[in-house]
C-alpha cells in the first residue's frame, strides 16, 4: 500500500469519537530551508500557541528553528523505522497497518490533544511533517481534527544551494529531498486548506502576509507594533540566502526536467492560492503523476551511481545511534545529579535521627520518674529502660556509620569528578528555585522513609546494606528503590473506589442471591487503643455488610481494651466479643475467636491493622465465582503508625508452592472456608509470630490447588509500628524459628526428603531437597561454535566448581572452523571420560541442536547451558537437580549475573510483548520487589541458558520447537508446554552463574534476524495469548513494560 493510498483508507475507515469544536491546528508545511521557521514566528505572532518544548536556534537558523521537538521525536521514530532519517535520498513507503506505525499514531493523537487542550490554537512545524504526511492525516483522522495547512513555496535551486552549504548534500541528493517534500503533498492536500507562503512575498511584504495569514486561519489580525518588531527581528536581507529565478532553474546542470514542472505547478498554486485539486486539469501535472515513480526512481539510480544507497542507509545507522548515546549521555548526567543529591538529603536526614535521639532521651527520663512511683511494676520499668537504651547506642552506632559512609564518597572518585556537577547547584540562590530544590529532594527521603516504615528502620536498612555490601550497593540500591516506587502517584488514581463505584457495589451487593456469611477473626492483647478502634471501624464501614467480628481478647492488662470491645460490642450485634481469662499468646486466642465465629469463611485480621472499604465485598464476589473455593488471598501494603501514609504494596502472584515454602507469601488479606479449618484443628500452639504461615501450610494440603484463589486486589493495610514485623523481618526472632519448624512439618507431612534452614539474607526459610544415593546421571547440553575464549572458561569452571558428582558433558559443536577451537574440543575430549563432542554443520537452530543433544544423552536429567556461561557457586548443579527431581517439577532455572554484578536472570515474566527477565539489572545486594529476587520460588519459565530438567519430562512434551522457534523463545515454549502439563517451573537463587550474554551467536542486528525474531513473536503471542497476558506468577497491577516490577500505569483489573 502506498503511503497516500494508505492515509486516504485511514481516513476513510476512521469514525470519529469526540469533538473538538473550538479548537484550531495549524501546520506548517515545507522543505528544509524554505523559510518555515520564520513562517512559524509569524503564526506565533499572530495568536497560535507553539509548544514550549523547542528545538534552540543554531548557526543556520540563528533567529530559532521553532519546531516542537515532540513532533519531531515522533517523525524520527518513523523515519528509524524505515532505516530512514531526514536526509535519505529513497522514500520510506508507509503502511500504516504495521503494528508499529499503529502505535506511533496513537502516541502522536495524544501528544496532538494534550497540545489542543493546553494551548486551544495549537500550530507546529518540522519540515519532516512534508515527507510523512500520510502519516499525520492518519492521526488528525484518529484524533478528529481538521488542521489548516500553510505551506512554505522556494525555488529548490536555492533550497538547494543551502543544504549544499549547510550539509554538503550533492545538488541531485538536494533536488531527489524537495521532490520526497512536494509531489505526494499535491496528491494528499487536496480539498484541504492551504495557505500558500511564497518565500520571495515573506521576505518582502511580511505585513501582508501576516494580514492574510490572520485571515485564513481566522484569528484577530496582530497589532501594528508587533507585526513591525516581527518584520525587523526576524525578516531582514540576510535570510535569503539566494532568490533565483524559474529561468535559473531550467539553466541548472543537475535539475531533472520532473523537478522544474513539479515546481511550475507548486509556483503556479501559490500565486493563485489555488487548491491542488484544480491540478487534475492540469495535462502537464498529470502527464508528471503518471510518470513520476519511474522517473523519481531513475533520478535515484543517478545519485547512487556516485555514492551508494547502502552508505545513505549506514548514515542513517549512525545518526539515530547518535540521538541515542545523546540521550542515554543527558540520562546519565541525570542520575548523576539526582544520587549527589541524595547524599546531602541523607545527611540532613541524619540530623533529623540525631533530633529524634534527643527527644527518645527525654522521654526516657519521664518515664523513669513514673516508674520509680509504680514500686509494682518496677521491674519492669527497668527493662524498658534497659531496652530504651540500646535501642539509644544502636542509633548512635547507625549515625556514627552512616557519617562514616559519607566521608567514604566524599574521598571517592566519582565525589570529586562531579564536583562541577554540584557546582550548578551555587547558581539556584533564587528563593522560589532553592525552595523548590528542596521540596523536590524532601520528597525523594520522604519516599525512602515510607518504604520502610519510618527514619529508624531506614537507617537501620541502610547500615545493614552498607556493613554487608559497602557504599557502591547503598548508593545503587537506594537508586533503585526510588526507581521503581511510585506508589502514591498510583494511588492517587486507583487507591480508593470512587463515589460512583461504591454506589454500584452497594447495588450489585442487593442483586445478590447467595450471600456468603465472612467471620473476621481478631485476637487482641494490650492493644493501642486508637489503632484498636481504626481496625474495628475500617471493618464496620465495609460496602459488603454480611460480616461478623469475632474478637478474642487475650486477658489484655490494660482496662481500657475491655471497655473499649464491650462498647463496640454493645453498639453493633455484628460484633462479638470473648474475654480470655488467662494470656496464651496469639494461637490460642486465635482460636477462641474462631469457636465463637458462626460465618461460612473466616478471614484472618491483626489488632492494629485496616481492611480496605471494599475488601469484603471482593471476597464475596469471589466465592459467587468460584462456588468450590477454599483459601482466597488479597494484594496487602502497609500503613504508617499515624496511619497517614500507605507504602511499600505487595502485588503478589498466584498460589506459588515454592514460595509459600520460603516465606508466608498468603498472609493478608487471607479467608479460610471454616469447615476446613475446624478439621484441621485452628491455630497450633507453640508456632507463636509464624502460626498463620503454619496454618496456611496445613490447610493448603487438605484442597486442591484450583480452589485457591488470589485476587489481585490491595485489600488490606499492614500498620507498621515498632515491633512489628511488617517493619522488618528481625523484630520478631521467634517467628523465624517457628516457621522453619511449620515448613520441615509441612515438607514431612507431604514425604518430602529435606531440610529447612534460615535464608542466609533475611528472615526467611531456606528448603535444601535431599539428593538420593547414588545420585543420578546429568547430561549438561552445550551448542557451541568456535568462541574457544568463551567456551573454555565455561567448561573450566564447571570442571573446576562442581560438588554434583556424577555428570556428563555433551558440546555440540554447529561448525566450527577456527583451528584453536578444534584443537581444544579434541584435546579435552582426550582428557576427560566424562566428555563427548558432538559434531553438527547443519545451519544454525538452537532447538534441533538440544534435541539431537537430547536424544543422545545418557542422563535420567539434562542441563540446557549455554557456552557462555562461568559457575560461581560449587553447589549450583546439586542445588538445580535437588529441585528438578521432585515430582510436581518441570524446569528448573538459575541465577544467572551480567559480569558487573547486575542481576540477568531472576526468573522469566511475561512482559515485554512476550517474555522478559525478572528484576533484570538488579544490583547484587538487593532482595528485589517482595524480596523475590532472593528465595526460590516458581515462574512460568526459566531461561535455558542454565536450565535442569528431566530427560523424560523433555521427551514427553516433544522438546524445543525446532520448527517455528529455532533461535528465540524455545525455552520459554519449552517451560510453557511443561506448564500446562501439569508441572512446576522452579528459579532458585542459590544456584549462580555468570552470563556472558550471547557471545556466540550475537544479537538481532540484521534484517533476517529480524524478520526471524518478529515471526517467533508472532508465533507465541498466538499460542500463549492467554498467560502472556496473564501470567499467574506476576500481578495485574505491575508493569508490562519493563522488568522491575514496576507499578502499571493502568492496572489490568
Amino acid at each position: 500500500m502506498t503511503s497516500t493510498a494508505a492515509a486516504q483508507s485511514s481516513q476513510t475507515n476512521t469514525t470519529p469519537s469526540s469533538s473538538h469544536t473550538g479548537t484550531q491546528v495549524v501546520v506548517v508545511l515545507g522543505m528544509h530551508r524554505s523559510g518555515t521557521s520564520a513562517l512559524t514566528k509569524a503564526l506565533e505572532v499572530l495568536g497560535v500557541s507553539l509548544s514550549e518544548n523547542l528545538m534552540p536556534e543554531g548557526e543556520f537558523n540563528p533567529k530559532g528553528h521553532w519546531e516542537d521537538l515532540d513532533i519531531v521525536a515522533i517523525n524520527d521514530k518513523l523515519l528509524a523505522h524505515y532505516g530512514c532519517v531526514w536526509f535519505s535520498p529513497y522514500q520510506p513507503e508507509l503502511d500504516l497497518d504495521d503494528p508499529f506505525v499503529d502505535a506511533l499514531i496513537d502516541e502522536a493523537v495524544a501528544l496532538l490533544r494534550g497540545r489542543i487542550s493546553a494551548l486551544g490554537c495549537y500550530g507546529f512545524k518540522d519540515p519532516r511533517t512534508s515527507r510523512l504526511l500520510a502519516f499525520w492525516q492518519a492521526v488528525f483522522a484518529r484524533a478528529n481534527v481538521t488542521p489548516k495547512y500553510v505551506y512554505a513555496v522556494r525555488n529548490p535551486l536555492d533550497i538547494v544551494k543551502s543544504l549544499q552549504k549547510r550539509d554538503q548534500l550533492t545538488e541531485q541528493h538536494g533536488y531527489l529531498l524537495w521532490g520526497h517534500h512536494t509531489f505526494d503533498n499535491l496528491t494528499l492536500l487536496a480539498d484541504k486548506p492551504v495557505y500558500w507562503v511564497p518565500f520571495d512575498a515573506l521576505l518582502q511584504s511580511p505585513s501582508k502576509v501576516m494580514a492574510e495569514l490572520a485571515q485564513f486561519i481566522a484569528l484577530t489580525p496582530a497589532p501594528e507594533s508587533e507585526c513591525e518588531a516581527f518584520c525587523r527581528d526576524y525578516i531582514d536581507p540576510t535570510l535569503c540566502h539566494s532568490a533565483s529565478t524559474l529561468t535559473d532553474l531550467y539553466q541548472s546542470d543537475h535539475a531533472w526536467p520532473w523537478v522544474i514542472v513539479l515546481y511550475k505547478c507548486v509556483q503556479q498554486l501559490s500565486q493563485t492560492q489555488a487548491n491542488p485539486n484544480t491540478l487534475a486539469q492540469d495535462s502537464e501535472f498529470q502527464t508528471l503523476a503518471s510518470r513520476y515513480p519511474a522517473t523519481c526512481q531513475h533520478s535515484q539510480n543517478q545519485l547512487f551511481e556516485t555514492v551508494s544507497r547502502a552508505y545513505y542507509e549506514q548514515l542513517a545507522q549512525i545518526y539515530h545511534l547518535k540521538l541515542s548515546v545523546t540521550q542515554h549521555q543527558d540520562d546519565a548526567r541525570n542520575r548523576q545529579a539526582e544520587l549527589q543529591n541524595g547524599i546531602q538529603e541523607l545527611r540532613a536526614a541524619l540530623d533529623e535521627q540525631t533530633m529524634v535521639v534527643a527527644e527518645r532521651d527525654a522521654d526516657l527520663k519521664d518515664i523513669q520518674q513514673q516508674l520509680t512511683q509504680a514500686q509494682r511494676t518496677q521491674k519492669d520499668a527497668e527493662q524498658i529502660a534497659q531496652s530504651a537504651q540500646a535501642e539509644l547506642a544502636l542509633a548512635q552506632q547507625h549515625g556514627q556509620a552512616l557519617e562514616q559512609a559519607i566521608g567514604e564518597i566524599r574521598r571517592s572518585t566519582s565525589w570529586r569528578i562531579s564536583a562541577p556537577i554540584r557546582g550548578l547547584g551555587r547558581a539556584a540562590r533564587q528563593p522560589q528555585q532553592v525552595f523548590t530544590w528542596l521540596t523536590a529532594k524532601a520528597r525523594l527521603v520522604n519516599q525512602l522513609r515510607r518504604q520502610h516504615g519510618g527514619m529508624i528502620n531506614l537507617f537501620k536498612r541502610a547500615w545493614t546494606l552498607y556493613r554487608t555490601q559497602g557504599i557502591d550497593q547503598l548508593i545503587a540500591g537506594t537508586k533503585y528503590q526510588l526507581a521503581t516506587h511510585e506508589y502514591g502517584h498510583w494511588l492517587a488514581h486507583y487507591g480508593t473506589p470512587s463515589t460512583e463505584a461504591q454506589q454500584a457495589i452497594t447495588a450489585r451487593v442487593d442483586s445478590f442471591e447467595y450471600r456468603p456469611h465472612v467471620s473476621v477473626l481478631m485476637p487482641v492483647y494490650n492493644p493501642d487503643v486508637s489503632h484498636l478502634e481504626q481496625a474495628i471501624a475500617s471493618v464496620q464501614a465495609q460496602l459488603y455488610p454480611h460480616w461478623e467480628l469475632c474478637i478474642a481478647d487475650d486477658c489484655s492488662t490494660n482496662p481500657e481494651v475491655s471497655e473499649v470491645l464491650q462498647a463496640y460490642a454493645q453498639q453493633d450485634a455484628r460484633i462479638k466479643v470473648v474475654h480470655r481469662q488467662q494470656n496464651g499468646h496469639i494461637s490460642a486466642a486465635s482460636n477462641s475467636a474462631l469457636a465463637i465465629a458462626s460465618g461460612d469463611f473466616v478471614a484472618l485480621m491483626d489488632q492494629d491493622d485496616t481492611l480496605a472499604i471494599d475488601a469484603l465485598y471482593w471476597v464475596a464476589e469471589t466465592i459467587l465465582a468460584h462456588p468450590d473455593a477454599a483459601l482466597i488471598y488479597s494484594d496487602e501494603d502497609k500503613l504508617t503508625a499515624d496511619g497517614n501514609t500507605r507504602y511499600d504494596p505487595n502485588f503478589k502472584p498466584q498460589w506459588n508452592p515454592e514460595l509459600i515454602r520460603s516465606m508466608n507469601c498468603v498472609s493478608h488479606l487471607g479467608v479460610y472456608r471454616k469447615a476446613i479449618a475446624d478439621e484441621i484443628g485452628g491455630f497450633r500452639e507453640g508456632f507463636e509470630g509464624a502460626q498463620d504461615w503454619d496454618f496456611v501450610l496445613r490447610f493448603s494440603e487438605q484442597i486442591s490447588r484450583d480452589q485457591i484463589i488470589h485476587i489481585p486486589r490491595i485489600l488490606y493495610h499492614w500498620r507498621a509500628i515498632e515491633g512489628s514485623t511488617a517493619t522488618g523481618g528481625d523484630e520478631k526472632p521467634y517467628a523465624l524459628l517457628a516457621g522453619i519448624k511449620a515448613v520441615e512439618e509441612h515438607l514431612a507431612r507431604q514425604n518430602i526428603d529435606a531440610t529447612v534452614e534460615q535464608h542466609p539474607d533475611r528472615h526467611y526459610a531456606r528448603v535444601r531437597y535431599t539428593l538420593p544415593e547414588p545420585c543420578p546421571l546429568v547430561s549438561l547440553v552445550i551448542p557451541t561454535r568456535n568462541g574457544l575464549e568463551v567456551l573454555k572458561v565455561c567448561i573450566d569452571s564447571i570442571l573446576e566448581k562442581n560438588t554434583y558428582p556424577n555428570y556428563e558433558i555433551i558440546i555440540v559443536d554447529n561448525g566450527s572452523d577456527c583451528q584453536h577451537t578444534l584443537t581444544y574440543l579434541a584435546d579435552l575430549q582426550a582428557q576427560h571420560s566424562n566428555v563427548r563432542v558432538l559434531r553438527d554443520d547443519s545451519p544454525f537452530n538452537y532447538s534441533a541442536l538440544n534435541n539431537k543433544a537430547v536424544a543422545e544423552a545418557k542422563g535420567e536429567l539434562v542441563a540446557l547451558v549455554n557456552n557462555d556461561v562461568e559457575v560461581i557457586t560449587p553447589e549450583w548443579l546439586t542445588e538445580l537437580v535437588s529441585h528438578a527431581i521432585q515430582p510436581n517439577v518441570g524446569a528448573v532455572g538459575a541465577r544467572l549475573w551480567y559480569p558487573d554484578n547486575t542481576l540477568q536472570h531472576g526468573g522469566v515474566i511475561m512482559v515485554g510483548g512476550v517474555a522478559g527477565h525478572a528484576h533484570k539489572h538488579l544490583p547484587k545486594g538487593q532482595p528485589g520487589y517482595a524480596c523475590r529476587a532472593i528465595v526460590a520460588q516458581n515462574y512460568s519459565a526459566v531461561t535455558a541458558a542454565c536450565l535442569v530438567v528431566r530427560k523424560s519430562l523433555f521427551e514427553q512434551v516433544g522438546g524445543l520447537n525446532e520448527g517455528d522457534l529455532t533461535v528465540a523463545f524455545n525455552d520459554i515454549d519449552f517451560c510453557l508446554k511443561l506448564k500446562h502439563a501439569g508441572y512446576d517451573n522452579v528459579w532458585t537463587p542459590f544456584a549462580e552463574l555468570y552470563h556472558y550474554e550471547s557471545k556466540t551467536r550475537g544479537f538481532e542486528d540484521t534484517p533476517e534476524k529480524q524478520a526471524r525474531f518478529n515471526k517467533e513473536v508472532t508465533y507465541m503471542q498466538a499460542k500463549w495469548q492467554d498467560i502472556l497476558l496473564n501470567d499467574p506468577c506476576y500481578n495485574p497491577n505491575l508493569t508490562m513494560a519493563r522488568e522491575d516490577f514496576s507499578l502499571a500505569e493502568e492496572p489490568r483489573v
